[in-house]
């Protein structure tokens, strides 16, 4: 994924936005679907700090 998404990921996370992250992840285009699932995942489960961690 694009830097500037990766960052856009990044600061939705940080501000605990779980509305903001799975915006993001919609974003994920369907050939990289593990990653989308797995960051959903994460983000229904509230684990920002995991998918800041990601963005790193």
């Amino acid at each position: 994924m694009p830097g500037e998404w990766v960052e856009q990921l990044r600061e939705a996370a940080s501000l605990a936005s779980r509305k903001q992250v799975m915006q993001l992840i919609a974003q994920i285009p369907p050939d990289k679907a593990v990653l989308a699932r797995a960051l959903t995942e994460k983000a229904k489960l509230f684990d920002f700090q995991a998918i800041i961690d990601f963005c790193h």
